[in-house]
């Protein structure tokens, strides 16, 4: 049991190294497609569910959302769209998350406009990123990118 709990706390401490220097990035890991694709989200989790701040979360909801979008267009890349509709449905959980979190620091009266400036930033890459992956995709996932689009869009204004 302690082995595992050792494994554990090494793979949570790896995937917070791992994220931090990543988070400028939008970069893919893992895909739906792979065998340790559940864990990776898993640590997803266990990182959020560490978290206490309003401010970190959002910052996590937002990066996570930025992972699906490589996710989305990893996936398109291989031309594997059979989990494209959860990962757009994800990354518009996230970035509804991420304005839950937003609210939520606002409401406790702190200033959160630098947070605010980055998830407009981040969602205005978003859409650029979706716009340019519509060519890319057959007729039948054109509906689910320009959902994402919209989502994306509604998220920038939001902020």
């Amino acid at each position: 049991m302690k082995k595992i709990i050792v494994i554990f706390a090494l793979a949570l401490i790896f995937n917070s190294l791992w994220a931090s220097a990543q988070e400028d990035e939008i970069t893919a890991g893992l895909t739906p497609d792979s065998a340790f694709y559940g864990l990776d989200r898993a640590l997803e989790s266990i990182r959020l569910a560490l978290t206490f701040s309003h401010t970190k979360k959002a910052e996590l909801h937002l990066k996570y959302a930025n992972e699906r979008l490589a996710e989305v267009q990893k996936i398109i890349e291989k031309n594997e769209l059979e989990h494209l509709e959860k990962l757009v449905n994800d990354m518009d959980l996230q970035l509804n998350k991420t304005r839950r979190e937003t609210d939520k620091e606002k409401a406790l009266g702190k200033n959160i406009d630098e947070l605010l400036a980055r998830i407009q930033e981040v969602t205005s890459k978003h859409t650029s990123v979706l716009t340019s992956l519509l060519d890319k995709v057959p007729e039948s996932a054109k509906e689910k990118i320009q959902h994402a689009i919209e989502m994306s869009s509604k998220s920038a204004e939001r902020a």
